[in-house]
């Protein structure tokens, strides 16, 4: 065998060993990217206070406990209460933050709590390059996006009153909240 077949050989075998090395994990292992209920509620809290948006200010945000009942259907029959354990509680899985900038654009922050890691990635950007999109006029006026933070969905927003998005503006918002959750210790 050549010395270069075995190099190959060598390699491909360190892969498969080091690949299959890694142990299964056990079904009542803690997943430490989960944020807790109680990290979820501090970023609320802090973004709130500390994220800035380009010529944006914050106008709004929810506060106290905001319960959200729905069909039980709806939730694929889960939970009839958008709270962790599906019941009245006040431990509600979504908030929001309100900015708006000096053309009355508003953007909306949502931050929605899941049960299990999603890891941290943007999940959702819809393109616009459908024929609805370009024969509907009204929908320049609406964009929106999705991050992942672990366990946590953050949903971006813009809806224009007047005209168009400006594509620039999204993506200097959704940068500041990159950013943002980039850097945030929870």
């Amino acid at each position: 065998m050549s010395k270069k077949k075995k190099v190959i050989l060598f390699l491909l075998t360190f892969l498969i060993l080091f690949g299959c090395s890694k142990q299964p994990s056990h079904p009542n292992e803690i997943d430490k990217s989960l944020i807790s209920y109680e990290q979820y509620r501090s970023l609320f809290k802090n973004m709130a206070i500390e994220l800035e948006l380009p010529s944006s200010k914050m106008i709004e945000k929810t506060d106290d406990i905001n319960l959200v009942a729905i069909d039980k259907e709806f939730s694929l029959g889960k939970r009839s209460v958008l709270t962790v354990d599906g019941e009245q509680s006040d431990t509600e899985t979504q908030e929001r933050i309100y900015y708006q900038d000096e053309n009355h654009i508003i953007t909306i922050i949502d931050l929605i709590y899941l049960n299990a890691s999603l890891g941290k990635d943007m999940i959702f950007w819809p393109t616009k390059q459908t024929d609805t999109y370009r024969e509907q006029n009204f929908l320049h006026k609406y964009d929106e996006c999705m991050i992942s933070y672990n366990n946590i969905i953050v949903k971006v927003t813009q809806v224009s009153p007047e005209g168009d998005l400006n594509f620039t503006n999204m993506q200097q918002t959704v940068q500041a909240v990159a950013s943002y959750l980039q850097t945030y210790k929870p």
